[in-house]
């Protein structure tokens, strides 16, 4: 499996800053974008704060990666920018759509058609075989039909799975069900993938052999990647390194 790598212009603080309005946005190429993100949680008696202004943006095709400590807020940043919890304050666009603008249920409307996630546990449907669990990407927008099924199979093969379609997620390897996933994240099209620590459950070998697999389906896809990692060896293959400390980037 080749190790895809990819350059792309860096976002500067004139088109991807604080305060930019939805044209520069646009103009920048920028396909998700958070300006000053914050988020706080009630620990005892005190305020944490987990993300302290955060600015990101990843263009379109682009590879980020985003490493820090446990506890810096790479969790709760991805969530954020999936849409999945509310910053205390902020910006969030995906494309030129205001997201922190909408409501949950218009969020979790367009959630499925803009991006696909890829989590560290998999979060496959036990019952279902694995051609059911990357169908099920389409059956949560409301589009299954003979396109789909095709889409299905193809994106089984993609990863290596086309003689395991049948095969429910018990009888995969760790591997095999992380090849699932992100068949699954992709299964809509989407503009960009969130992987958090997608290699996390798996040994070094295979994991090397996920994060390939992710770069090279994402180029083709021509999605981008923010890839949430601990391993510094997988975050020195994105095109981009970005380093979460004490809610910031350093």
């Amino acid at each position: 499996m080749s190790n895809f790598q990819m350059t792309a212009p860096k976002p500067t603080s004139g088109s991807l800053g604080v305060g930019s309005s939805t044209l520069d946005v646009e103009r920048s190429g920028a396909v998700l974008r958070s300006a000053g993100l914050r988020k706080t949680y009630p620990s005892g008696d005190r305020t944490l704060a987990v993300l302290q202004g955060v600015d990101f943006a990843v263009r379109a095709g682009e590879t980020v990666s985003i490493r820090g400590e446990s506890g810096s807020g790479k969790s709760t940043l991805l969530n954020i920018l999936a849409g999945l919890d509310r910053p205390d304050s902020g910006e969030l666009f995906w494309g030129a759509e205001a997201a922190h603008k909408l409501s949950l249920g218009e969020l979790t409307a367009r959630r499925g058609r803009f991006l696909g996630m890829v989590f560290q546990s998999y979060y496959l449907i036990p019952e279902l075989d694995a051609f059911a669990n990357v169908l099920m990407g389409a059956r949560l927008v409301g589009r299954v039909g003979a396109g789909e099924r095709a889409r299905a199979t193809a994106l089984l093969k993609r990863v290596g799975l086309a003689e395991r379609s049948t095969h429910l997620p018990a009888q995969l390897s760790g591997g095999e069900r992380q090849r699932v996933a992100v068949a699954r994240a992709l299964m809509n099209r989407p503009q960009v993938i969130l992987a958090d620590e997608p290699t996390g459950n798996l040994d070094e070998r295979t994991g090397d052999e996920v994060i390939g697999l992710l770069l090279e389906v994402c180029a083709e896809e021509q999605a981008a990647l923010v890839l949430v990692t601990h391993n510094p060896a997988h975050a020195k293959k994105a095109a981009r390194q970005l380093l979460l400390k004490d809610g910031q980037f350093a």
